[in-house]
């Protein structure tokens, strides 16, 4: 329908069945995309006659959750090379 207002969260939930949600969520491109749309596009902007938008809110999770994943991966990289022995 055009004109429609859609949030991402609510677009991501119509596309995908809830076993795949899951995962959807739990990847850090899907929390980097959203970072991406909200600076490069601007929060509010059409797509094929429908219209999204991108709450602050869902902005500050997305990078709460890319916070924590970096925090998260650059530990396991200090405790690899901690933990490597040498030849």
């Amino acid at each position: 329908m055009p004109g429609t207002s859609v949030t991402l969260r609510v677009c991501y939930a119509l596309a995908l069945s809830l076993c795949m949600l899951a995962p959807c969520y739990l990847n850090p491109l899907t929390h980097f995309i959203n970072g991406m749309r909200y600076f490069g596009i601007r929060p509010d902007f059409y797509s094929f006659g429908v219209h999204y938008s991108i709450a602050p809110k869902e902005l500050l999770i997305s990078l709460g959750f890319l916070a924590r994943f970096n925090v998260i991966m650059f530990l396991a990289a200090v405790r690899a090379f901690e933990t490597v022995k040498e030849f």
